[in-house]
């Protein structure tokens, strides 16, 4: 049976996951609430071997429609008119990456590392949240896509303030 700090799995899982949101928050980690629930999430699972209770379907529902929420909430005339403003270079873009994370997608498959589905959406660019829940909706090793984003958005969080010095000069 795991070990619970407070006596009942939910209620522990619970705070960890604020307590984890809050800190992240508090020190202005961007995505904090995010990356601070899903460390403190996952050191208390690893701490107590598994203690962390699993997101019932319902509420796990719910997260991602209230993150939907937020994400269609956020777009807005102002921005449909940057996006309208700079059509080719975010095609560009998002092509290039595409392009990027098909090959690289290719690659894991023929080497075996990954099934084809959990290697595109672990290579493909996309929020950590977004891509974690389609690839539990495609039927992909969710956890594998999650640790891979996850290690990625920690790793630009990390090295994209001094990349960005680097570019402006």
């Amino acid at each position: 049976m795991p070990c619970t700090l407070v006596g009942m799995p939910l209620v522990q899982t619970v705070l960890a996951a604020l307590v984890g949101a809050a800190a992240f928050e508090a020190l202005k980690v961007p995505a904090g609430a995010l990356i601070g629930a899903l460390v403190a999430t996952a050191a208390l699972n690893l701490i107590t071997d598994g203690g962390a209770v699993e997101l019932p379907s319902s509420l796990r529902f719910a997260a991602f429609a209230l993150l939907g929420w937020a994400v269609g909430q956020g777009v807005t005339t102002e921005t449909v008119r940057t996006v309208r403003d700079s059509l080719v270079p975010i095609v560009l873009t998002v092509v290039a990456l595409l392009l990027f994370g098909a090959l690289l997608a290719v690659l894991l498959t023929r080497f075996g590392v990954f099934d084809g589905t959990t290697a595109f959406l672990a290579a493909s660019p996309g929020a950590l949240s977004q891509m974690s829940a389609l690839g539990q909706g495609l039927g992909a090793d969710a956890t594998l896509v999650a640790t891979v984003h996850t290690v990625r958005v920690v790793t630009l969080v990390l090295v994209s303030p001094i990349v960005a010095r680097l570019v402006a000069g």
